[in-house]
């Protein structure tokens, strides 16, 4: 777990410049603030598939062939809510693919 050791060190740090004048407990609100905005952002996507349980990683719902994501759809028991947050990420993976790749063609010409 890379960010409590990050909180571990920050907090660490903090104890160490401590003084009288400014209280330990806002100094250990602002690392946490700091470690917050120094992790790593999570997608929407991620987050409504972590929140609805979706039991596949982005990438094998956007990078896997056709009959390979219609098989993971039939073979996994989903709700309607489910299949259509898997639609949605898959068309706009796929949709980021092909703008990436277009750009990619500007670029070499």
């Amino acid at each position: 777990m890379r960010s409590n050791t990050l909180l571990s060190s920050l907090v660490d740090a903090i104890f160490a410049r401590a003084t009288p004048t400014q209280p330990i407990a806002n100094l250990v609100r602002v690392a946490r603030k700091l470690e917050r905005l120094l992790a790593p952002r999570e997608s929407r996507d991620v987050r409504k598939a972590r929140e609805l349980n979706i039991p596949f990683t982005m990438e094998e719902i956007i990078m896997s062939q056709v009959e390979e994501y219609n098989e993971m759809l039939v073979r996994t028991p989903l709700s309607q809510a489910q299949q259509a947050l898997i639609k949605d990420i898959r068309r706009r993976g796929k949709n980021k693919v092909c703008r990436w790749g277009s750009r990619c063609q500007l670029f070499k010409e």
